[in-house]
């Protein structure tokens, strides 16, 4: 798995930085909460050549909406993706930890980006949706926050999204940091009709995906987007920042693109998805 993982990010990472001739297979809207798994999972869909992000939101989670809000911004202006829009979510009363080694990593220049100027993420969806008539995936890589509120106030965001693919904990488990940010929002959208696509996390105890073999294979990746990945791992660093070693959030970038890869079980409308091979990922 780990080999296939490299393969696929391999293909994200070394596209043609231009524009393609093709349709993509998949319009996205991101919702992230900040963490440094967000910054991999989002590099990869920017660099996918059959995926188009249509926008990106933020709210709070593993860093404050603000926080996160400038990590993005500084992300898409270093990979020359200025056009993307960016909405923020400062409705959430989850208080974020602001988590230090996601505080400190630094996504691009941060210089001049005033989050206090940030459009609502209300706004930004919802000329998105009034703009973009194919159907839309929103990839929810932190709390359903975001997703539930567009969904009870976007009249036609319920039309447009054909389902939501979200980097959780599983559907049985309630205690799951992604879960707990916002309760009331993750059992609200169980209970709605449009599909709920859970990918789970690389979750196993003590698991170190991005070992040192793996990062030097990364490394030989000459794009700014692979560039960027790798500048997360310093040297001999991974004692002091365990969680940027594990596979986490870029889990949902595989999935949008190799469901087959992963084994799912389906209830109504909500299914639980997790590597085929979850052993090889350690």
């Amino acid at each position: 798995m780990k080999r296939l993982f490299f393969i696929i990010s391999t293909i994200f990472l070394c596209i043609n930085l231009y524009s393609h001739p093709w349709k993509p297979s998949h319009y996205v809207i991101i919702d992230t909460d900040g963490g440094i798994d967000d910054m991999r999972a989002i590099s990869m869909l920017l660099a996918s050549p059959d995926v188009r992000v249509l926008a990106v939101t933020v709210s709070p989670g593993a860093l404050s909406a603000g926080n996160a809000f400038i990590k993005v911004r500084s992300l898409l202006n270093s990979y020359y993706h200025e056009g993307i829009p960016v909405g923020i979510n400062r409705g959430s009363n989850f208080k974020s930890p602001d988590y230090p080694v996601a505080l400190n990593t630094k996504w691009g220049a941060e210089d001049g980006i005033d989050p206090g100027q940030a459009p609502e993420f209300l706004r930004v969806i919802s000329d998105i949706i009034s703009a973009e008539k194919t159907k839309i995936s929103f990839v929810c890589l932190g709390s359903m926050s975001t997703a539930w509120n567009s969904l009870r106030n976007i009249p036609d965001f319920g039309k447009q999204v054909k389902d939501f693919i979200w980097s959780a904990d599983g559907i049985e488990d309630k205690a799951g940091f992604n879960y707990s940010i916002d309760k009331i929002s993750s059992v609200a959208m169980m209970k709605q009709e449009i599909p709920v696509k859970i990918v789970r996390k690389n979750s196993l105890n003590d698991a170190v995906f991005y070992d040192k073999e793996f990062i030097s294979e990364l490394r030989n990746i000459n794009t700014r987007y692979a560039v960027r990945i790798t500048s997360l791992f310093a040297a001999d660093s991974s004692e002091d920042h365990k969680f940027s070693y594990e596979a986490t959030d870029e889990m949902t970038a595989i999935f949008l693109h190799y469901p087959e890869l992963f084994v799912c079980k389906t209830l109504g409308n909500i299914s639980d998805c997790m590597p085929s091979d979850l052993n090889g990922l350690h």
